[in-house]
């Protein structure tokens, strides 16, 4: 389900992640223009979607 806790990070390791998780970390990196042209990994863990992007954009 969308929201699933995930780290955030420029490398993450490898690790599973949900299709629907994906989606809404794709959706809220288009949301936050402080990390345009920045590659990141996701992969499911302990912090929430909005959460990792607010923190790896600089929030």
């Amino acid at each position: 389900m969308p929201g699933t806790p995930c780290p955030l990070a420029e490398r993450t390791g490898r690790g599973p992640i949900p299709w629907a998780d994906v989606a809404a970390v794709l959706l809220a990196l288009l949301d936050e223009p402080r990390l345009n042209g920045r590659t990141v990994e996701v992969i499911v863990g302990d912090t929430l979607i909005a959460d990792a992007v607010a923190t790896h954009a600089g929030l």
